[in-house]
C-alpha cells in the first residue's frame, strides 16, 4: 500500500499532467522500487475530483473510523484506491512469446499426428 501524504503541484503547472505523472510514478514503483496494490490519500475537498480521475473513492468505512482523530484533516477526507496489477515488462513478454513460440505448431499435435 501507498499513501499519499502530500500531493501538490504550483497553481502555473496546475492541469498540465504533472499531478497525473507524480501518481503514476507512485503506482508504477518508479518513485519507490516496489508496485503497490493499493493506496490511500487524504484528499482536500478541491483535490477530490482529481483523485476520482485516477481511481480513488471516498473511503466512507476509513472516513468514519478515523474522523474522530483527524481534526487537523477536517477539510479533507480519506479516499483509497485498488490499483490494477502490473503490466508485464517488455522481457516477461519475450519470454512468454518464447513459450508460446515453442509450444504452439511445434509439437505437431492435432487429428493427422
Amino acid at each position: 500500500i501507498v499513501q499519499v501524504s502530500l500531493l501538490g503541484v504550483h497553481v502555473s503547472y496546475q492541469e498540465c499532467g504533472v499531478g497525473s505523472r507524480l501518481l503514476r510514478a507512485l503506482f508504477n514503483g518508479e518513485a519507490t522500487g516496489t508496485v503497490p496494490v493499493a493506496a490511500i490519500a487524504w484528499a482536500d475537498r478541491s483535490a477530490i475530483p482529481f483523485f476520482q480521475k485516477h481511481g480513488f473513492s471516498q473511503d466512507l468505512i476509513l472516513n468514519e473510523r478515523y474522523r474522530q482523530i483527524s481534526s487537523p484533516w477536517e477539510q479533507s477526507t480519506l479516499m483509497s484506491a485498488q490499483l490494477p496489477s502490473p503490466l508485464p515488462t517488455d522481457a516477461a513478454l519475450a519470454v512468454i512469446g518464447q513459450r508460446a513460440g515453442g509450444g504452439v505448431g511445434g509439437h505437431g499435435g492435432g487429428a493427422g499426428g
